[in-house]
């Protein structure tokens, strides 16, 4: 270990204020303007070289005309719906300014506030679940830095061993851990937020919807979602086959020629399931325009506040606003048939056309009618769409008038919404009763979390038929099996998305539940338990001690917990034991001294005295005799307080460091390293 390069104070600095920097970066950078992004990253780079190699700093004018060109457009920038992202976006240049400028110990501390800050903002943005991880790393970082800042102010040329490096940072930690309980507190006791500044500005028209369903879907409307590849939700259950993975949102069944619209009826759901398995889902939808629940076709009961049946097995909010993310239990029927209590249906209600509306494809009907026979016609038309006839596409899509006629008799390329318009109007022009129902289909199963991961990417829509014989509805997806969504299991997933992602998610996910879904409600109810605790402290930890005994997950976590304060403990107090006593005066000054001395190419051994040190020294050098001299003065000055048993007030301690400093400033001014540092002192 003692032939590691010394580490110099200020290039550890200069990377650690640049690792500092990128963390900010990292946390907002899909929430500012990418031009600020560009600018933000060149002005690092540009500073980190300075800063390594030496090079000259700009000018102070020039650095004093960046901070007030910042100010100024942030100024002219700044509205009432914007304020965060200008906010934060001023912060990053106003970091990036200072990192130009030749810095100082209080620099370097500014610059780690700044960062803190741009965290922070970006939180008030967009929290999720990777929020957490750079609040984390940001607070060590920024821990460590003022740690650095520190050691640099008294000593501005001093070098560090790797493992005094090592120990620097393990101290941040130590200081960020002994802060956490202090943040923990703060954050379950203050007051809760619906959502952050960033989703109510978009929630007023400042930006798209996420989850990107209405009460209609115009043709090629689907195709703005579908390449969008942002997570849409989660659901925990347990895993299915593929083919059973349709996620029902709306039913859409009036059609004007380009829009399936919803007629939806409020009410006491009017649809029972027959024949499938009954699955329970928790479902955590992530932040969007939420008018509709979606549930594992075909839904029963969907438990949320605000959930609302409207019939035909949707769940509508009643919140029809904008809203964070929301979590609610879905019980569903496995099954592709969905049978009305009544019986019955209104025919013409799924008959419906425009008049006269493409008469062409009635010749088309009576081609496909003449081959499997009426009963089987809805399987017909599914093959007569079918490749090579008709190809799945969402580029190019016919955007006309007449975007249905476009794509039956002419493009024949389209997405999920063109193949179940063409089924549905077909069946129609039949006679056979026929609607579409718009939302995902399939997922990728994370088996770390026990969970789907289901995109904006795979919005679907699929058509279902009226069966008069049986008296329901029934499933039929006409789009190719190349397009609209698929699912992958476990396995496959691993391999799609690698292992250690799919953990990722799985700690983001739960982060989310534990942090981000924390609010008035989970807030309520753990001040509730803490009263009872109060009234009944007793009855309450037997209560807990008979969960851990009784649940294994439960049981991992309590001690889990415990051996890690434990381990934090027994390495604070062999740290303490190692240093023996880092934190005197003494020890301090004496550290500095061996640290001068091992510079020079002189080491230390175990059995030395520092007389002796000094003498070995001198001797292993033919060179400048004035500075052993001094190097005796300071020994002479330190052993009066060592030996004395004389406490070393600040006074005496800055006596000894300007000693120290005009030994280095000797030892540059002349050599008095061993001519060759490789060799041994002498014995």
């Amino acid at each position: 270990m003692n032939d590691w390069p010394r580490l110099p104070i200020k290039n550890l600095l200069a990377v650690n204020t640049a690792l500092c920097a990128s963390v900010a970066l990292m946390s907002c950078r899909s929430r500012v303007n990418p031009a600020y992004t560009a600018i933000y990253s060149a002005i690092l780079a540009a500073s980190t070289v300075m800063e390594l190699l030496g090079w000259k700093h700009p000018p102070r004018a020039a650095i004093n005309a960046m901070s007030i060109a910042v100010l100024a457009v942030a100024g002219f920038r700044v509205q009432i719906d914007t304020l965060v992202e200008v906010f934060t976006e001023a912060v990053l240049m106003m970091t990036a300014v200072k990192m130009l400028e030749e810095k100082n110990a209080r620099d370097y501390c500014q610059i780690s506030a700044l960062s803190v800050l741009t965290v922070v903002s970006a939180a008030v943005m967009a929290v999720d679940g990777t929020f957490l991880y750079y609040c984390a790393l940001i607070s060590i970082l920024a821990g460590f830095q003022m740690l650095l800042a520190a050691w640099h102010k008294n000593d501005q040329a001093s070098v560090l061993t790797p493992k005094e490096a090592m120990q620097s940072a393990g101290r941040a930690a130590v200081i960020w851990v002994m802060m956490l309980p202090l943040c923990l507190l703060l954050f379950f006791s203050a007051p809760r937020a619906a959502t952050s500044l960033g989703q109510l500005r978009r929630a007023h028209g400042g930006g798209e919807s996420f989850s990107g369903f209405s009460d209609e879907v115009a043709l090629g409307s689907v195709r703005r979602i579908q390449t969008n590849d942002s997570l849409a939700f989660r659901a925990e259950m347990p895993e299915l086959a593929r083919d059973a993975l349709y996620w029902r949102g709306l039913v859409l069944d009036v059609f004007d020629g380009g829009t399936w619209k919803s007629t939806r009826r409020f009410g006491a759901a009017d649809a029972s399931q027959g024949g499938g398995d009954s699955v329970k889902q928790e479902i955590f939808l992530e932040p969007g325009y939420h008018i509709v629940l979606f549930a594992l076709d075909v839904p029963a009961h969907v438990y949320a506040e605000g959930a609302y049946p409207a019939g035909d097995g949707v769940f509508v909010n009643r919140r029809r606003g904008f809203s964070g993310r929301l979590s609610y239990t879905a019980l569903s029927s496995v099954s592709s048939t969905l049978r009305p209590k009544q019986g019955a249906i209104q025919r013409d209600r799924y008959l419906g056309l425009p008049p006269g509306f493409i008469p062409e494809l009635r010749g088309v009907l009576d081609d496909i009618a003449c081959g499997p026979g009426e009963e089987d016609l809805p399987g017909a038309i599914m093959e007569w769409l079918s490749p090579p006839r008709f190809e799945y596409s969402l580029d190019d899509l016919p955007v006309s008038e007449n975007p249905l006629e476009d794509f039956i008799f002419s493009g024949r390329r389209g997405n999920c919404e063109y193949f179940a318009s063409a089924m549905a109007v077909m069946l129609r022009m039949s006679g056979v009763p026929s609607r579409l129902v718009a939302g995902y289909r399939g997922g990728v199963y994370n088996d770390s979390g026990s969970y789907y991961m289901v995109r904006q990417s795979s919005a679907h829509a699929w058509v279902e038929v009226w069966d008069d014989a049986e008296k329901l509805w029934r499933r039929y997806d006409p789009t190719p099996v190349s397009g609209g969504g698929g699912g992958a299991g476990s396995a496959a997933a691993a391999v799609e998305y690698g292992r250690f992602r799919m953990y990722l998610d799985m700690l983001n996910h739960t982060m989310s539940r534990v942090f981000v879904g924390y609010g008035q409600e989970s807030q309520s109810m753990m001040i509730e338990r803490l009263r009872g605790f109060v009234a009944d402290p007793a009855s309450r930890i037997q209560s807990f001690l008979g969960k851990i005994r009784a649940g294994p997950r439960a049981a991992a976590i309590a001690p889990a917990f415990l051996l890690a304060a434990a381990l934090a403990v027994l390495v604070e107090i062999s740290r303490r034991r190692v240093t023996c006593g880092t934190g005197s005066h003494e020890a301090a000054v004496r550290r500095k001294f061996i640290s001068l001395m091992r510079e020079l190419g002189h080491e230390k051994r175990a059995c030395d005295g520092l007389e002796e040190f000094v003498e070995s020294a001198r001797r292993s050098v033919s060179g400048d005799s004035a500075f052993f001299d001094m190097a005796d003065e300071f020994v002479e000055e330190f052993e009066k307080f060592y030996f004395m048993d004389i406490p070393m007030d600040s006074l005496g301690r800055t006596r000894l460091e300007k000693s120290l400093r005009r030994m280095r400033k000797r030892a540059r001014s002349r050599a008095v390293a061993p001519n060759d540092r490789t060799a041994k002192i002498e014995q």
